[in-house]
């Protein structure tokens, strides 16, 4: 940083009964002086700047017309004023209330918190001062580590799934790999899928997604490696058995939301048309995030979404 500091003007003065800021005035400027000299001849005194300014146009002349302009330092009486003087910040606007004495005004001005600067993860045109960009990456910290923690949750219940799961149980990881087309449009799943009921499930394929609904959840949520379709529902949908008495063991999901902040998903387990358990959880917009349940013996589930507000940039509703 660097000093801005050029004329001092009178209004940041704060003036006692024995100070008379008049006799500290610029006759170029009409400012107080800044940083002073004085000219030999007469002792009238000027802004070092303002002088400097003056005898580029005017070689070794002086503004009150003196034979020739020499430098000197100021009469000790305008330094003994200059010794009383309290002035008001330069970044008072900015919200600084310090009042400084004139010698520390220069150090004060480059060192001072209030004055704009550009934050560096900010748009260009955006200017701040230093708090407000120390109070916007210390909310971009708390984020990234909101989601960092989020991450290492997910971390873990996937190795309790690993945990948990043997081969067999592996081997029937339904992915929707296997399903077909969905690349020129949206399909319901099956019924029999998967020797499950599906209803109310539809499916997409990656391509379709990121073309027809680039600003969408699901264009967001694809990763490499992973499966190139997706499962979506709108409001609610179900999973159960084809079969009377059959049963089956629901270990977990991933699930993100394709339009809405802060969707709230509903899960529940059934067993004998009665239901068992109920899980909820807040869904983020095109963020995968890894469910782990273990509900064992069960023969329905039951999703359910709702509430929200809908993300940025969004339009029409496809589904959840």
């Amino acid at each position: 940083m660097t000093s801005q500091q050029k004329v001092l003007f009178s209004d940041r003065i704060h003036r006692t009964p024995k100070l008379d800021v008049d006799d500290l005035e610029c006759s170029i400027c009409r400012g107080l002086l800044w940083k002073p000299v004085a000219c030999q001849s007469c002792e009238t005194s000027f802004c070092s700047t303002c002088i400097h300014q003056w005898l580029v146009k005017n070689p070794k002349q002086c503004p009150n017309r003196c034979e020739i302009f020499t430098e000197r330092k100021c009469p000790p009486f305008v330094s003994k004023l200059f010794a009383q003087l309290k002035s008001a910040s330069f970044y008072q606007s900015n919200g600084c209330n310090q009042t400084i004495s004139y010698e520390g005004l220069d150090k004060h001005e480059i060192e001072c918190v209030f004055q704009h600067q550009q934050c560096p993860d900010s748009d260009f045109d955006r200017k701040h001062t230093q708090i407000i960009c120390l109070k916007e990456q210390l909310q971009q910290l708390q984020d990234e580590s909101k989601e960092n923690k989020r991450e290492i949750h997910e971390l873990n219940l996937q190795l309790d799934e690993m945990r948990i799961l043997n081969q067999s149980i592996i081997d029937t990881k339904i992915t929707f790999a296997d399903l077909q087309g969905a690349t020129d449009n949206c399909y319901r799943i099956s019924d029999k899928y998967r020797g499950l009921k599906w209803t109310g499930m539809d499916y997409i394929h990656k391509s379709y997604a990121i073309q027809n609904y680039p600003t969408s959840g699901y264009a967001a949520s694809f990763t490499p490696g992973d499966s190139s379709y997706l499962a979506f529902f709108r409001e609610e949908a179900l999973v159960s058995v084809n079969i009377p008495d059959e049963i089956f063991t629901f270990f977990s999901l991933t699930a993100c939301a394709a339009w809405n902040d802060d969707l709230q998903l509903i899960i529940t387990e059934h067993r004998d048309v009665v239901e068992i358990y109920e899980y909820t959880t807040t869904l983020l917009y095109g963020k995968p995030q890894f469910i782990l349940l273990h509900w064992e013996d069960i023969d329905k589930i039951i999703f359910k979404s709702s509430g929200g507000t809908a993300h940025p940039g969004n339009g029409s509703l496809a589904g959840s």
